[in-house]
Formats: structure tokens, sequence, C-alpha cells
């Protein structure tokens, strides 16, 4: 290789050089310069090759590129169309539904969870204490939230728990809630689902329910007894008001006698009171204007409350109601009572009657069937309840009263009076502001009210013919014949309903009135009465009952047209009864029975 290349700085040829020097230079030159065009030839041919291959990887990228962008483009549209899915279907679940961090941020919540749609969002990136602390959420329900969510993410695993919110005054709403893990690639808790539905409604009608079985249970204990005690106050009552005919009215006992029919009239009402909340009276319901009623019953109210309480009453249009009227009657004075009770230094006690609509959705809440209601408000200023004491306002024999001032039975009876009436009754109440029972009952149809009669005169009528008493109580049998034989009557009598079917049989034609009680073992009265008819129809029917325990004789009686007289009875209300059921006799054709019309 020629290695003694010389040049001058600006590349001239020293001119020192021989000519054969120069020509060996030159040679070498030459050589170079072949070397380097072909070096350079090489560079070019690499060149190419190079940017060929370039060109075809950038196309092959290029290709990759789109195919790449459009794999993206189709995935970021499958995972917005996902989202939409998603959140479409999570945002219209009817179940509460939240996603939290494990730290219990929260990452999602649906609107069932949330409703306001700002508040909704505010809540993303945040935990239940800012959501307690913007809300007002009890501190105590926040720790528990926090608590459940630091053991799920402990231990990864579910835990069902009740949650109870506080929506205002009188509005409780309980919630059924599952807090589950969701695990990450490596096993650890990376999310948590809060999902939770309202049962309000259920528990409402669980708190009925056991409402209900306590009163049935109470009921079940008032209506064993019931008989058995009416028939006594019936001998009590009976045989007082025989030794008061025989006794001078300037007598010492005369008082005496006094004090104790008032005691049996007493024992009537606490047994009535018992059969009224248990619903096991006999109800004879008829169709009449409420506001009239509670206008007719105004004197009475104002009498029980005294002249320092004043009484208003906002009565408006007619609002007929198909009910007990002596139902109404007494849930009025219950409620009038306790408001009196309530109101030592006076105060005011309000009656207030409007139609109300419910939505479907209420009345099935309630209970109740159709839409359009009697609404009845009785409301007062007096001292309140306090929560403990409202909880337990319907419950049979539970009173704050002093002991021997009050059964605990008058808001009892209110309730059985108007569950029985096919109504609704809720009470609310504040300690110091008052309290407001508010009573539904079905409205019925604008139709002819029936006039009302005058209450004939506490006078034992006097009367012929022969009456049929049967009772399996031997005293109250004795008291009943005792009683008819000195108005006049003559009296056959039978110790129940197969005895009596032979004693019928014996004096066929010759019985006018047959006076049955209606619960007696083997033939009940009723069946008696259906017996007896059917082979007389000329004869009258007169029953009498403490109580009847089976529902569906109690409605056959209700509506067999059969009158029916409670025991304990008084002489004057037995005497006009008879006297009644004689008189009609005389005035026209027989009677044909209810029960006899539609066999």
């Amino acid at each position: 290789m020629d290695n003694d290349d010389s040049f001058t700085p600006d590349g001239a040829v020293e001119p020192t050089l021989s000519g054969d020097a120069a020509r060996d230079r030159i040679a070498r030159l030459e050589r170079r310069l072949v070397r380097e065009r072909r070096a350079r030839l090489e560079s070019e041919q690499l060149l190419e090759r190079r940017s060929r291959e370039l060109f075809e990887l950038n196309a092959e990228l290029r290709g990759l590129t789109l195919a790449l962008e459009e794999r993206v483009l189709k995935r970021t549209a499958e995972l917005a169309g996902l989202k939409e899915f998603y959140e479409r279907v999570l945002d219209r679940l009817p179940a509460q539904l939240s996603v939290l961090s494990p730290s219990g941020v929260y990452v999602y919540t649906n609107p069932a969870e949330v409703s306001n749609d700002a508040l909704r969002a505010w809540l993303i990136g945040r935990t239940d204490a800012d959501y307690g602390a913007r809300t007002g959420m009890p501190v105590e329900a926040v720790a528990a939230r926090a608590a459940r969510i630091a053991a799920v993410t402990r231990d990864g695993r579910s835990v069902s728990y009740e949650e109870t919110i506080e929506a205002g005054p009188e509005h409780t709403r309980y919630f059924r809630r599952v807090l589950a893990p969701v695990f990450g690639d490596d096993g650890g808790v990376r999310y948590l689902v809060n999902a939770g539905i309202d049962v309000t409604g259920e528990r409402l009608a669980e708190e009925r329910l056991r409402r209900s079985q306590k009163m049935e249970a109470v009921g079940l204990l008032a209506g064993g007894i019931a008989h058995d005690f009416n028939n006594l106050l019936t001998i009590v009552s009976g045989v007082t008001e025989a030794l008061r005919e025989t006794t001078p009215p300037s007598s010492s006992h005369s008082a005496l006698f006094d004090e104790l029919l008032d005691a049996t009239g007493r024992g009537a009402a606490l047994t009535r009171q018992l059969l009224a909340f248990s619903r096991r009276t006999i109800i004879e319901p008829q169709l009449f204007d409420t506001n009239e009623a509670i206008r007719s019953t105004e004197s009475l109210i104002r009498r029980l409350l005294t002249e320092r309480i004043e009484c208003v009453l906002v009565l408006g249009e007619p609002l007929p109601v198909r009910m007990d009227r002596g139902g109404l009657d007494q849930l009025l004075l219950n409620l009038a009572a306790n408001a009196r009770d309530a109101m030592p230094t006076g105060g005011q006690f309000t009656v207030l009657t409007r139609e109300m609509t419910l939505s479907p959705e209420s009345a099935k809440e309630k209970g109740l069937t159709g839409a359009r209601h009697v609404l009845i408000e009785v409301r007062d200023s007096g001292v309140g309840m306090s929560p403990e004491v409202l909880q337990r306002a319907f419950e049979p024999f539970f009173t704050t009263k002093p002991v021997g001032q009050g059964s605990g039975l008058g808001l009892a009876s209110v309730y059985g009076i108007v569950i029985q009436s096919r109504g609704h009754v809720e009470i609310a109440s504040v300690e110091g502001e008052g309290t407001t029972v508010r009573i539904l009952l079905p409205l019925e149809e604008s139709i002819a009210l029936p006039a009302a009669t005058d209450t004939p005169a506490d006078v034992a009528p006097r009367g012929r013919g022969c009456v049929l008493v049967v009772d399996d109580e031997s005293g109250v049998r004795m008291v009943t014949t005792n009683l008819l034989r000195r108005l006049g009557y003559d009296v056959v009598e039978a110790s129940g309903g197969l005895e009596a079917l032979h004693v019928a049989e014996a004096k066929r034609g010759t019985i006018d009135l047959l006076i049955s009680d209606v619960r007696m073992p083997g033939i009940n009265g009723f069946e008696l009465a259906t017996a007896l008819m059917a082979a007389d129809p000329a004869l009258d029917v007169l029953l009498m009952s403490g109580y009847v325990d089976d529902a569906a004789l109690s409605d056959r009686i209700a509506s067999s047209g059969i009158p029916l007289i409670e025991k304990p009875y008084r002489a004057a209300s037995l005497g006009q009864q008879v006297t009644k059921l004689f008189e009609a006799r005389r005035a026209g054709p027989a009677r044909v029975p209810t029960l006899l019309r539609e066999a």
C-alpha cells in the first residue's frame, strides 16, 4: 500500500518531486481514486439496499399502525358501548348499588343509592365520612360503615347486614344490604360492592303482623272468658233489678242496688272494650254520614272534655261510610278521654274530616283496598308521647296512667274498631306538642242515608204471648224467664239446642218467640233458629250473645236480619226488644226471615 503520499496544505503536489516520483505519485492517486470510487459505489449500493429495507419496513409499520389504530378504535367503541350498557343497567337498578375502593372511597354509585345527581357526582372520590358530614348522617352510622369496610377488606369475606336510615321526622327507612369484595389478579381485594334493597314496606308489614298477633293472643284470652263473664254479669244484673223492684225507694238497700248495677255496667263496658280491640264482637254495619255521626256525638264529647278544653269540629260535605255506628261513637269518646287526660291544664281538641284518595302503593302498604277513603283526624295539644310510649300506644293493657286510673284499652279499642271496619289507623306524637290520630275508612257511594230513629224510653213494657228461652247457663235462663214472666209472658225453657227442638215439637204452633243464646254446645242458637223458622216461618227470633268466636257465624247473623241483644242486658232493654217483636207481629203479616228468603 502506498503510504508516502504527501501534499501541501492546499492540496498541491510539492514541486520538488522528480518525474518518476511524480508519475509514481499520480499512479498511487489514481489507485486511491479507484478505491474511493469503488467504496462510494459500495456505499451507494448499501444505502440503496438500506433505503429499500427501510421503505419496506416503513410500509409494514404503516400497515401495522393502521391495523392497530383500527383495533384500538374498535376496542374503544366496544369499551364505550360496554360502559354505556353497564351504566344504563346499573343506573336503572331498583336496588341500591355502590362500588368502593378498599379504603372506602366511592368509585361508582347508582341513582337508587343517591337520587340527587349533583350529590352523586360529588360523592365519587369521597368517603362515607365526607358524605356524613355533608348530609348529617349520624357519626355512629358512619363509624359502622367504616368498620364493615375494614373487616371485608381484611378478611375478604362478604357480610350481610341491616341498616336504618332516619330520613326525617316519622320517616324511617330500613335497608337490607350485602358488602362483598371483588378480587384483583394478585388475589387482593381491588373493589368493594355494596348492594341493598329497601325493606321498609316489609318491615312495616312485619310490625303490623306482630301487632296483630299480639292482639290476637290477648283477644283469644278475652274471648275465652267473655262469654262466661257476660253470663255472670247478666245474672248479677237481672237479680239486682228484680230485688230493686221489690225494695222501696226509701230503703238504704236501694242505693246499694244502684251501685251494683253501675258496677255491672262498668264490667260490661270493659268486656266490650276487650272484644272490640280483639275484633270479636258482633257488629251491625250500617250506612251513615260520618260528619252527621260526629255532630250527634259532639255534646257527649264536650261534656267529657270539660269546659277547660276547646272542642273544634272541622267537618265538610257528607262522607258516607259503612260500619257499626256505635263503634264510631266509642272510638271518638275513647280518643276524647285520652285527649282530656293529656291536657290537664286545658288545650284544644280538634276533629277534622275530609275525603282522601290513596295511590295503589299507599293503599297496599296500609292494608287497604280501593282508592277513596274518609279521613278522620283527631288532634290534641296535650303533653304528647315519647317515642318509646308511641311505639306501644295500641298495645292492650299498656298505660302510663297510675294504677287504677286507666285500663290501657282506650287506643287498643280504637285500633280494633277501625280494623274491624276494614280501615287503617296510625298515630303520631311529639312530646310537648300533642298527639294526632289518623283514621282511614272506605268511602261508600253517596246514596240515601237512613233516617235516625228515636231511642225508646227506658220503660219496661208488658205484653202477652209464649216465649221459648234457650240458654245453657242456668242462671241466665232463670233471670230471663223470671223477667219475662213478670212482664206477663208465658215462658217455656230449654237448656240447649237439642232440648229446645223437642220442646218446640211438643208445643208446635203455640210458641210465638224464640229467645236463644248464640254460643251453646252442640246446636248453636243460629242453627236452632234456622231449624225452628223452617218449621214455622211465623216464628219470631231474638238472639242473645256475650260474644261469638266464629267470624263466619257472626257474618251470617249480621246478614240474616235476626235481631240480637248483647249480654249483659238490662231488663228494660230486653222488654223493649220483646215488645217490639210482638207489636210488629200484630201490626201485619208474618215476617219472612232473610235467611229463609235466600233459601
